[in-house]
């Protein structure tokens, strides 16, 4: 059956499209993540960003840089090459939305072409390529290799979840490492606060993040229903298709947007 139809708008920086602003606005928002923050299966205007920069108003510059597949290393790209327009308002920040699958997508634990980042022994941070050339990318090519058997498919899979569930320590650290540099980056050329929005699945990081000086919210906090049906009336298809629904959108952008006007009207302020 049908699960969804509808048409995706871009700006004329490949952006997803959201709200137009004052040409002066007061205060810019900068938005990072995955299928969940672009708006996967939604039309323009039932995505979470587009709905945020309604309701915040024309004074506000919400500019939504997430992409399907993307984690925060593509943020981190996006930021050390430049991509990232440089807000002139007076009033900036940036918000991250994270969830559990991004953190083995760095690791090429995904059938998908992503930049890479490593974490080295000493505790630097470097690109280290793409997700293709880890020494896991063979795991998506054995199916193509056995004229796609069901049954390599199948093993492969295993395989996969076998390594995202050994190696998941070092693999959180990575996730972390990304998400501390990018916020420094952020603050230092954009003057801009990162702040990381956590899906239910990826709460357990929360802690280590505020360690590194991040702020983070909690998606569950904006979903009130979400604990007593385990969140499934916040997907397009709890079975099929478990991307955030128009419901999602609509209460997640009302959260964010109790977050974000008290923030930068107190750093006003100060």
């Amino acid at each position: 059956r049908e699960l969804f139809d509808v048409r995706y708008g871009f700006d004329a920086q490949g952006r997803r499209v959201t709200p137009m602003s004052d040409a002066r606005p007061q205060a810019e928002l900068l938005l990072f993540g995955c299928s969940y923050t672009f708006g996967h299966g939604l039309e323009d205007s039932e995505t979470w960003p587009w709905k945020l920069g309604k309701l915040l108003g024309p004074e506000w510059r919400v500019s939504n840089y997430a992409y399907s597949g993307f984690g925060p290393q593509q943020m981190l790209t996006l930021l050390e090459e430049g991509v990232v327009e440089k807000p002139s308002s007076p009033e900036r920040a940036a918000l991250f939305l994270a969830i559990e699958h991004q953190i083995r997508r760095n690791a090429g634990l995904l059938y998908m072409q992503n930049v890479r980042y490593a974490l080295r022994d000493d505790g630097r941070l470097e690109r280290d390529g793409f997700s293709s050339d880890s020494s896991y990318a063979t795991l998506f090519f054995l199916p193509k290799y056995f004229n796609g058997s069901q049954l390599v498919r199948h093993f492969s899979f295993c395989l996969v979840q076998f390594f995202a569930k050994q190696h998941h320590e070092a693999f959180v650290k990575t996730y972390l490492a990304i998400l501390e540099e990018s916020a420094r980056l952020l603050r230092e050329k954009y003057n801009a606060s990162l702040t990381v929005l956590l899906w239910p699945d990826v709460e357990y990081i929360e802690a280590e993040l505020q360690q590194r000086g991040i702020a983070t919210l909690r998606a569950r906090a904006m979903l009130p229903d979400w604990d007593t049906t385990k969140g499934n009336v916040y997907y397009i298809d709890p079975e099929w298709e478990m991307h955030p629904n128009p419901r999602a959108t609509s209460e997640l952008a009302e959260g964010l947007a109790a977050y974000f006007r008290p923030l930068l009207t107190r750093e006003k302020l100060q």
